[in-house]
């Protein structure tokens, strides 16, 4: 069972990035833009690890 990682950044750039470099490693990835979108998540499902940007609107 791969781990589950939720990605809270912004930068449609910096998200895209690390996506793609966790993916080569088999993980579940989910990705948010903002604070608000990243607690959403959290109501459906848990995480194994948060990658969390802390100067994010919201």
């Amino acid at each position: 069972m791969s781990k589950k990682i939720i990605i809270a950044e912004d930068s449609s750039v910096i998200q895209n990035l690390t996506r793609r470099i966790l993916a080569i490693q088999n993980y579940e990835i989910t990705s948010v833009k903002n604070g608000q979108d990243l607690l959403d998540e959290f109501e459906k499902k848990e995480f194994d690890l948060i990658l969390l940007d802390l100067h994010m609107p919201k």
